[in-house]
Parts: C-alpha cells; sequence; structure tokens
C-alpha cells in the first residue's frame, strides 16, 4: 500500500495580497476620507491585485506607491482598469505612477457640466483630411476605407459644449512624437508605457488633454491636465496633496517622536542638574564663608 505524505508549506514570505492589504488596513481611513468614491477594503485588493496583473512590472515597484496611484484614481474618479482605457498605473524609476487615458480626460471634462461630448480622431496617410483657422475654423475629415489607411500623420479632438458651440484642437505627427519621446526618453522599462501598448490611445489623449486645458472647465480638470503632462516630461508632482503613510514611515516618524521626546527628557535632566551643581557652589559658599568667620572670632578672642 502505497502512502501519499503531503509536504507542510515552510514558505513564510507575505503574499502580494498579503502585502497590500497590511498597507490598505494601515490607511483605510485616509483613503476612504480622500477619495471621491467610496471603496471598499475588499475592493481595493481587488483593483491592486488586478493592475499588478494587467502590468506584472509594477511588481518591481514600491507596493505602496501602487496604492498612492490607486487612490489617485479613485481621488479623481476614474476607474485604473486599463482595459477601459480611462486611466493607467504604470512603473517609472521603481514607483508606480498614475497615466490619464483620453477617456479618462473625457469623463473629468464631461464631468465639469460644460461639456455634452468629445471625440478624438486619428488622421491617416490615405484620409481625405482639411483643416482651415481664422475666424471660422473647421476640420473636413473623410476616413479611408481601404484595410491599410497608412501610417498616422495627425490627430484632433473636438468638444460639443452645452449650447451647441464646438471647439477643436489638432495636433500633427511632429506634435505628437515630440511628446511621445519626452515620455520615453527616462523610462527604463519602455515596453510597459502606455505609449508602446497603446500607442493609438496616447495619440487621442494627447489631443484630449490639449483640448481640455484650453477650454478651462474646472480647477480639477485643469490640475489633472497640468499633472499628466509633467508626470509625462519625468516631473513628478501630486494630484493630490495628501499621502497615506507605509510602515516603514510610520515607524519613523515614531523614532524621531521619541528621539526628540529623549532629547526633550535629557535637556531637563541636564538644566536639574545644573540648578542642582550651582545650588551646591552657593552652599558650599556660604559653608566656606562661615567657617572664615568662625577662624577669624577664634583667633580674636
Amino acid at each position: 500500500m502505497i502512502r501519499v505524505v503531503k509536504k507542510s508549506s515552510t514558505n513564510t514570505t507575505p503574499s502580494i495580497s498579503d502585502e497590500f492589504l497590511f498597507i490598505i488596513d494601515k490607511n483605510l481611513p485616509i483613503l476612504l476620507k480622500q477619495s471621491t468614491i467610496q471603496v471598499s477594503r475588499n475592493e481595493l485588493l481587488r483593483f491592486a491585485i488586478k493592475v499588478v496583473r494587467q502590468t506584472p512590472e509594477l511588481l518591481k515597484c514600491n507596493r505602496l506607491s501602487i496604492l498612492r496611484s490607486l487612490l489617485e484614481a479613485f481621488h479623481l474618479g476614474l476607474s485604473p482598469d486599463s482595459s477601459l482605457g480611462e486611466a493607467y498605473i504604470v512603473p517609472y524609476k521603481g514607483e508606480a505612477q498614475l497615466v490619464i487615458g483620453y477617456r479618462g480626460f473625457i469623463k473629468l471634462a464631461k464631468n465639469s457640466g460644460m461639456v455634452e461630448h468629445i471625440e478624438a480622431r486619428i488622421v491617416y496617410q490615405k484620409d481625405k483630411f482639411r483643416v482651415e483657422y481664422g475666424t471660422e475654423p473647421k476640420i473636413e475629415h473623410i476616413p479611408s476605407p481601404d484595410d491599410d489607411p497608412g501610417k498616422p500623420i495627425a490627430v484632433y479632438a473636438v468638444a460639443y459644449l452645452k449650447g451647441g458651440h464646438k471647439v477643436f484642437e489638432l495636433l500633427w505627427k511632429r506634435d505628437v512624437e515630440k511628446i511621445k519621446n519626452l515620455a520615453l526618453q527616462e523610462k527604463k522599462n519602455k515596453e510597459a508605457s502606455p505609449w508602446v501598448r497603446f500607442e493609438e490611445e496616447m495619440w487621442k489623449k494627447t489631443a484630449v488633454r490639449k483640448l481640455v486645458k484650453y477650454l478651462s472647465l474646472s480647477p480639477e480638470v485643469s490640475k489633472a491636465a497640468t499633472v499628466d503632462e509633467y508626470r509625462e516630461a519625468g516631473i513628478e508632482v501630486n494630484i493630490i496633496d495628501e499621502e497615506v503613510e507605509s510602515e516603514t514611515e510610520v515607524k519613523e516618524k515614531e523614532e524621531k517622536k521619541a528621539e526628540k521626546k529623549e532629547e526633550n527628557k535629557n535637556k531637563e535632566q541636564e538644566k536639574t542638574d545644573n540648578e542642582k551643581q550651582k545650588e551646591q557652589k552657593e552652599q558650599t559658599k556660604e559653608k566656606t564663608g562661615l567657617q572664615i568667620i568662625d577662624q577669624i572670632k577664634g583667633e580674636n578672642k
């Protein structure tokens, strides 16, 4: 008779879920306070695991930075699920970073209450395309029916404002290439960049972002567009002012607090010791003076 013996697991390394849960439990009150939508512990964990599965390179990033990026997405009211195109969480210099997609900017613009709809289109080499500026700017675009319409040559975004007015922004290929090259030049892992994984989406996003910045729909939308632009250029700025704290940061704060307390205690003790020494010196002086007086009196006798 063959007996099957199950080996007990001796691996005590915490799983990714455990790591995220630890950070979530430490910071959940702050997360709920800062988010524009309510998010549960399990939902936050689900999103954290999902973005890591969508972009495995994030496993090389600081876990807290992934959580901060999720917090930024929730703060803006955007889904960090890259398949929806609203926002992407990507690795950058060992940290996770939120990148807003073109659908995310469209959502933010519509949420401002001033925009009915925004659409973005890429112009290809075989398309019939004409743009006019001046007192009556307009675009004429007839897409090519060919299976291969050629390479992209331009991209534009049109905003349909409430009241019937239309506004558009256009970027030629040279403009998009400058932004793309700037975004990729400092990235070690270029394959994880949305400019590589979702290039056409990023073309559209660039046009939509420029459009919403021009429209000045709300301080929140303008800030999101500016922050996204800075980050694409390799300059890190925060979308929200408050930040969650890791266990290390909490411990460091507690240690500094304890050190300060000990320092103050030592100062107080030193002050007390100095006062005691001063008092003892005064007493010694007084005692010595009395002894001299007694000696003089004895000699006079």
